[in-house]
């Protein structure tokens, strides 16, 4: 009895050691700079900007993107390029930091749930697990749903870029002058800018 009471305690040991030196890894990864240039340094830049929780919980994501990274195949790394692409960079997300920022949502929905039965007075644990799977979702759901929203906005505008090209072309302008007029309807009708140069 005494001898299996200490191969218990022995395991236990040999566990807590290996999560200790794989968290110590984790944490001793040095962290990197969010990338300013591009087009998703634009949208990360201007997210930030903005303000609200992204701005807050945002160098939490940077950080846990880093030590996620590797974690990565290349042909996820892919798949989810191509969603964030799709999504028109949501966020300035890169791969890495789309997959930490579920994480990030995943705890603190978790966290949230259990709380929140606990203090009605139901099963704590069931809530923290409803949560967590919900708060992993969240963030492929948004982008998801950015990238849909997207496509329709695409959907709608396409005919009536063709019909302005076939307008331009059959006015004898140059495709210059078609580009050059789609820039002014677009800034006509929608009121943004088109960023040139990063500005």
């Amino acid at each position: 009895m005494e001898h299996l009471t200490r191969l218990r305690i022995a395991l236990v040991v040999t566990v807590g050691i290996a999560i200790f030196a794989f968290l110590y890894a984790l944490a001793s990864a040095p962290s990197r700079a969010a990338s300013r240039l591009g087009m998703r340094g634009l949208k990360r830049r201007r997210a930030i900007e903005a303000g609200g929780s992204w701005s807050q919980i945002e160098p939490l994501v940077r950080w846990l993107g880093v030590r996620v990274g590797g974690l990565l195949s290349d042909g996820a790394y892919a798949r989810l390029d191509e969603q964030i692409a799709l999504a028109g960079d949501y966020l300035g997300l890169t791969p890495e930091e789309y997959v930490s920022l579920s994480m990030v949502s995943a705890v603190g929905c978790s966290a949230f749930g259990g709380l929140s039965g606990y203090l009605l007075g139901n099963s704590a644990a069931l809530f923290a697990i409803v949560g967590f799977g919900l708060g992993a979702a969240l963030p492929y759901l948004q982008v998801s749903g950015e990238g849909q929203r997207r496509l329709k906005e695409v959907n709608r505008g396409l005919p009536y870029v063709i019909d302005l090209l076939a307008l331009s072309m059959s006015a004898g302008l140059a495709v210059i002058f078609f580009v050059l007029s789609l820039v002014f309807v677009y800034r006509s009708f929608y009121g943004m800018r088109i960023p040139v140069d990063g500005k």
